[in-house]
């Protein structure tokens, strides 16, 4: 039989990797994070006739997104949506969590792999959103669709949802995220967020907490007013 520690020790180091990946996901497409709750990822230099280390170095810094298949992407997408979905299962079963802080995980507080259930998401939807802007992507563009609805969702409840302190500080980076990459999409594809996306905005200024969310969201929701605005307006000068 297997000894209890040892039992544990797996889990944690299965953890430990899952996260891992998660982040060096992120690096390797998005670019190496300067913050300290991310992975920088640290490449030599490789020199060749095309690229030389600057230009590679550059290319470690800004993520492998451009160069990479838009259903390789996809695929990625796939797997960290499965790996927030193992996490969120874990995370909101708190009697499992309990157990297991009771029978010798200890610590502040019970295990929770929250770090891993919001890295992911995070990751997922700088994705998607930068795949719905990308021309690249247009043989796919029903799946990019299906996904950014999907992670968008559950971003939203994800934070509006947090029965914890804890939970929506975590969850907070995750919105931000969303709102900035919303903020970089063209106007006419905002409707691709979903037809109550504008509406789940004035529902999140209700909860929003901190001054970067707060920002963020007035400037998001401006550019809704300004879009509907002008396209009220181009509408009413159309002749009959």
């Amino acid at each position: 039989s297997i000894h209890p520690d040892a039992a544990f020790s797996e889990q944690i180091v299965f953890c430990v990797v899952q996260s891992e990946l998660v982040d060096a996901v992120t690096s390797i497409v998005l670019g190496a994070k300067k913050s300290s709750d991310e992975i920088v990822l640290s490449i030599p230099a490789v020199k060749s006739e095309h690229t030389n280390g600057s230009d590679h170095n550059s290319a470690v810094s800004k993520g492998l997104f451009s160069t990479m298949n838009p259903t390789l992407l996809l695929s990625l997408c796939d797997a960290l949506g499965e790996s927030q979905r193992l996490a969120k299962q874990f995370n909101d079963n708190n009697g499992q969590r309990t157990l297991l802080w009771k029978a010798g995980l200890r610590g502040s507080s019970k295990p929770n792999l929250i770090r891993q259930e919001t890295h992911a998401l995070r990751a997922m939807l700088a994705i998607l959103l930068r795949l719905l802007n990308d021309p690249r992507s247009e043989p796919v563009q029903d799946q990019v669709a299906k996904g950014v609805l999907s992670v968008v969702s559950a971003v939203l409840r994800g934070y509006g949802e947090a029965a914890s302190d804890a939970r929506r500080t975590a969850y907070a980076p995750v919105v931000c995220e969303l709102l900035q990459e919303c903020l970089r999409l063209p106007p006419h594809l905002l409707p691709a967020l979903g037809a109550e996306f504008p509406l789940h905005l004035c529902e999140l200024v209700e909860t929003a907490e901190g001054q970067p969310l707060r920002s963020l969201l007035a400037t998001l929701l401006r550019q809704f007013i300004l879009t509907k605005n002008c396209a009220t307006a181009h509408a009413s000068a159309k002749p009959e």
